[in-house]
């Protein structure tokens, strides 16, 4: 089986997939139903990701540049060698690598006061939801605590799960990408660049 990297720090995902989503299509809904349907969707999505995220390297630096992150402005300033570019974002969600735990930026009181910039991390947990996501981890711990706290414990898979969640973020919401980088050795932060200016 092929993988490729993508510039999430090491999301794996396979090369190719032959389903096709449209938003809009119950048959397609229908086929997201199954856990191997939304599956196929999800591993869809990452490998769409990889590609946009290797145009906004290649275009922009973005990815491997210095970053600056203005949440009220909701913008992320890239610096480089080649000058600045300034984009758009919304954020998905954080990681905390301290308990290995993942939570949206809708459900984190720290973006309450900027809705703007958490609209794909809603809409993305409403369609996950939905899709009953969740119980893919088969924990009734999870359960209970992403009921109470809307943080999912997800052991070591916890960056990994967050930039496929991320993935699906990017399709829903149509962004051109992602850049999900670590805040401090414990915590990161996944954005979708929107625009860049």
């Amino acid at each position: 089986m092929m993988y490729t990297f993508s510039i999430l720090k090491g999301i794996a995902v396979k090369d190719s997939y032959s389903f096709q989503f449209d938003a809009d299509s119950l048959t397609d809904r229908a086929k997201l139903g199954t856990a191997e349907g939304l599956e196929s969707f999800i591993e869809q999505c990452s490998t769409e990701l990889v590609g946009q995220n290797k145009v906004l390297e290649e275009r922009y630096g973005i990815g491997k540049s210095n970053w600056n992150a203005d949440l009220l402005e909701g913008t992320v300033r890239f610096s480089h060698a080649d000058g600045l570019v300034v984009a758009d974002v919304e954020v998905v969600g954080t990681v905390n690598t301290n308990d290995d735990s993942f939570l949206w930026a809708c459900d984190n009181r720290s973006f309450n006061v900027m809705p703007e910039i958490v609209k794909a991390s809603q809409q993305t947990k409403d369609f996950l939801d939905d899709m009953h996501y969740l119980y893919m981890w088969e924990s009734p711990i999870n359960d209970l605590r992403y009921k109470m706290l809307r943080q999912v414990v997800m052991g070591e898979t916890a960056i990994p799960e967050a930039q496929r969640l991320t993935a699906v973020a990017n399709k829903l919401s149509g962004a051109l990408g992602a850049f999900a980088p670590m805040v401090n050795e414990t915590q990161g932060i996944f954005f979708l660049i929107k625009k860049v200016r």
